[in-house]
């Protein structure tokens, strides 16, 4: 990686995410629980999902994490930090170290633990954590199935890797992909309907030329 290289945590901050203290009655799926303010869009982690995806829940939080204060064994983490974070990860990694990005006005808790970029391009971060490089390095610290931010903060990376512009590029031609499949899934909040409907527009339309075709 050249001589300049330096651990990650001194470029992005790997972070953990709140505990509920009562995830079966504080997390739900977003379709549960429309126009209910209380509740707001959460990543829950989950399995593994690079680049955009696991964006099918909502956590109770109500006014500055009050449901979830009142809760017993419930820790309220880097709430000040939600709005200056890019990406988080799924703590579990049977398949490796996947990281995707936080939505605008999204939050992160505890399986879904988030990373807040301080010196680079995101995007270039994302390509980079997404890399097999990077699960390498991952997997050689841990020796358990979990994934946990002090490992992610020791990879050894440059500044030719978190500031590169054809990373970045590459990385938002990922996301964008991966956007628009899950735009076509109902149980995303990415779900666009609009997309099903161009879709069948352009087949009723491809349909029709076909009968003038025949018909001429």
């Amino acid at each position: 990686m050249g001589a300049n290289k330096q651990p990650y945590r001194n470029v992005a901050v790997p972070m953990q995410g709140t505990s509920t203290g009562n995830a079966k009655e504080l997390v739900g799926y977003f379709w549960k629980h429309f126009g209910e303010t209380d509740w707001v869009a959460v990543s829950n982690g989950g399995g593994y999902c690079r680049w955009q995806g696991l964006n099918d829940s909502v956590v109770k939080w109500g006014k500055e994490g009050e449901y979830i204060k009142s809760q017993k064994g419930s820790a309220l983490r880097n709430v000040k930090y939600f709005g200056d974070t890019q990406m988080l990860f799924s703590d579990t990694g049977t398949a490796g170290l996947n990281v995707r990005v936080l939505l605008d006005n999204q939050i992160f808790i505890a399986s879904g633990p988030g990373i807040r970029v301080v010196e680079g391009n995101e995007y270039a971060h994302l390509a980079f954590l997404n890399s097999r490089i990077a699960a390498y390095y991952v997997r050689m610290m841990s020796p358990k199935l979990t994934i946990a931010g002090g490992y992610i903060g020791q990879i050894p990376v440059n500044d030719n890797i978190y500031s590169s512009v054809v990373l970045e590029k590459e990385a938002r031609l990922c996301v964008e992909l991966k956007r628009k499949m899950l735009s076509t899934r109902p149980n995303n909040i990415e779900y666009e309907s609009t997309y099903i409907q161009n879709i069948s527009g352009n087949l009723l339309n491809d349909a029709c030329l076909r009968r003038k075709c025949y018909t001429y």
